[in-house]
């Protein structure tokens, strides 16, 4: 059983089972709710219930202001919908709609699916989630250790359990620092969210993602929160490693693949960084409608200009194009 939750200004609608907040049902949607502590602490998720009725599922700590309770306010993270509603609620649009966080969090599991790969999934506290829009990185720095910029391979929808994914490398000390830090139980402050890499909300053309070894780290961010919206479009990816232990989550592209109607994707693998170029060049020959598509490219940190003007002379529109540099870290 479930009821139909629209929200205004925008219109997005979604759907909240029983006994489940309005708050979880929008962020499991790929709505971008405003939020911080999820757990009726902070006050950031209120919003006014326009039509419809609720009921509080949890005890919360916020007060309103008594003409806000007159309004009908209420809190998302504490309460479930027993009728199709209609709530006036804040959303976050761009990167400059979200302050600025500064998260303590806890390493709670190292992932290695393959060798000199790591995928580290952190917790922060519940009283103080981070919140961000796909895509998007975070300044990681380790207690009585490094400090470094890392993009968040997660879902929107999960700010309690950020992820990062990390490479080893001969020649990229920070990277090799962070991996000698990595340990359960370890602690490190989250500072952001930081960079404009994430999706045009508005848009709904078809979408191709390219990303070069762990630059797949924002990448399956993004395509988390577009699968999160029920996207329709075409979606595309190529992925492009070094060797074939940085296709660390090829099972996770198969498993798409299969679930979904309209995705498709292509893995190569390189030899060396040199070859990125080239290698995009010649699979990206064989699509013939690149004018169409929304591209959100993560090449070799040299190969950004190119890049840009690879796609850019394939046919890509270069105002419908994003491209972030893979951190070495």
């Amino acid at each position: 059983m479930f009821h139909t939750v629209v929200l205004n200004p925008s219109g997005r609608r979604f759907e909240v089972r029983q006994g489940e907040s309005i708050l979880q049902a929008g962020l499991r949607a790929g709505a971008n709710l405003r939020y911080s502590c999820s757990n009726g602490t902070c006050g950031e998720c209120r919003a006014q219930l326009l039509t419809g009725e609720v009921a509080q599922i949890q005890h919360h700590d916020f007060c309103f202001p008594a003409a806000e309770s007159a309004q009908g306010y209420l809190l998302m993270c504490c309460t479930t919908a027993c009728d199709d509603l209609q709530l006036k609620a804040g959303e976050l649009d761009t990167v400059e709609d979200i302050p600025e966080q500064r998260v303590m969090a806890k390493i709670s599991k190292i992932e290695c699916p393959s060798k000199d790969y790591a995928i580290v999934h952190l917790r922060t506290p519940r009283s103080q989630t981070l919140q961000f829009l796909a895509g998007q990185e975070v300044q990681v720095s380790f207690a009585d250790g490094p400090t470094c910029r890392l993009p968040l391979a997660n879902c929107p929808c999960d700010g309690l359990h950020p992820q990062f994914h990390l490479r080893r490398t001969p020649d990229a000390a920070l990277g090799n620092e962070v991996f000698a830090a990595l340990r359960k139980g370890a602690a490190c402050e989250l500072r952001g969210p930081l960079g404009d890499f994430v999706l045009h909300e508005q848009a709904d053309k078809p979408l191709l993602f390219v990303a070069y070894e762990t630059g797949f780290a924002p990448v399956y961010s993004l395509l988390e929160h577009v699968i999160a919206r029920d996207w329709q479009a075409p979606l595309r990816l190529i992925w492009l490693v070094d060797s074939a232990g940085g296709l660390y989550m090829y099972n996770y592209c198969r498993a798409l693949q299969d679930a979904l109607d309209d995705f498709a994707f292509q893995v190569a693998e390189l030899g060396a960084a040199s070859r990125f170029i080239p290698r995009l060049r010649q699979l990206l020959e064989q699509e013939p409608q690149l004018h169409c598509y929304d591209v959100y490219a993560v090449p070799p940190a040299h190969d950004v200009d190119a890049t840009r003007e690879t796609l850019v002379a394939l046919g890509v529109d270069a105002r419908h194009l994003k491209i972030a540099s893979l951190q070495t870290a």
